[in-house]
């Protein structure tokens, strides 16, 4: 048994982050993780691209002021969603850099975010496509956090029992 934290991600989550990463290969693409807490651990239902116009092979940022928009947008559909993270790609086989360890220290110090210990997913160029790597962020650094594959959140209902659809269950 392990004793890493674990973190749920939909496979929607998963397959949206592989094909973003193959589309923008060789340079990085990323955005954020949006999702739901279970107890005090995240469950991604979300992965959201976020488009960086000077992305390159070895850099990729977060415009200021998207990530929140971001969430303002999927929480317009469903009160349930929160962000939980970043992610974005590597075009190599290599971990988090001293920038993404800024970003996520930035993140859980800022008083007006309500994620103390975001996750970083970053999907991992590999001969055979792109393996996901999550980490969060803690105190004391990025800890290795166990990634379990799930399905997306039950769709919710109006007042009148009307099925409410969920958006990522929709092809996008």
């Amino acid at each position: 048994m392990s004793s890493k934290p674990k973190a749920w991600l939909s496979e929607h989550a998963a397959e949206e982050i592989r094909t973003r990463a193959a589309a923008s290969h060789p340079c990085e693409t990323g955005g954020i993780l949006a999702g739901v807490r279970v107890g005090s651990r995240p469950w991604v239902t979300h992965a959201i691209e976020i488009r960086w116009q000077q992305s390159s092979r070895s850099r990729y940022a977060i415009p200021e002021g998207a990530t929140r928009r971001a969430i303002e947008d999927i929480r317009a559909s469903d009160k349930r969603i929160g962000y939980l993270g970043d992610w974005h790609s590597h075009p190599a086989d290599f971990g988090p850099s001293s920038r993404d360890a800024v970003r996520m220290m930035r993140t859980a110090g800022d008083p007006r975010a309500t994620c103390r210990h975001p996750l970083l997913l970053i999907a991992l160029r590999t001969v055979d496509g792109y393996e996901l790597d999550v980490t969060e962020w803690s105190l004391n650094g990025f800890r290795g956090t166990r990634l379990i594959m799930a399905g997306g959140l039950k769709p919710i209902s109006d007042s009148r029992g009307k099925h409410i659809p969920n958006p990522a269950d929709s092809s996008s």
